[in-house]
């Protein structure tokens, strides 16, 4: 065992830096239409508003009820 903490002293276990745009993008909150999938009725209603006119996206409410 003091063999493994030795292996590990000093090791960095922070998570990776991740890309500025894929925060802005999970900030957004908009998922695309094919979320009906996984994603009750009950659910989308709940959570989520239709984001374009067409239906292609969906936002999750910024305060949900």
């Amino acid at each position: 065992m003091e063999e493994l903490k030795e292996n590990f002293q000093g090791a960095d276990y922070s998570a990776p830096i991740i890309d500025r745009e894929a925060i802005d993008h999970a900030r957004a909150g908009v998922y695309p239409a094919s979320i009906v999938a996984d994603v009750s009725p009950e659910r989308l209603a709940h959570f989520f508003d239709q984001e374009l006119p067409d239906g292609s996206a969906y936002r999750v409410h910024k305060n949900h009820p």
